[in-house]
């Protein structure tokens, strides 16, 4: 994948029990395993254009979703 890229991020949580800003903290180990992966060199400005962070409530199947695009 050619850099920069945009991401856009679905949180689906169990419940709103956490505040939205301590559930998308997990940008970061997210952006980290990019990394590890190979799938970015850095999570620098130079590599990461922008993201977008949307939150849904799924009881019987929490998790994310990553949508990765290149930049413009």
């Amino acid at each position: 994948m050619t850099t920069p890229i945009n991401l856009k991020i679905t949180w689906y949580c169990k419940n709103k029990r956490k505040d939205k800003d301590n559930v998308a903290f997990g940008i970061k180990f997210i952006l980290d395993g990019m990394i590890e992966a190979r799938v970015i060199a850095n999570d620098g400005w130079g590599e990461v254009a922008n993201f977008e962070h949307r939150f849904e409530v799924d009881k019987d199947c929490p998790r994310i979703e990553i949508e990765l695009e290149e930049a413009e």
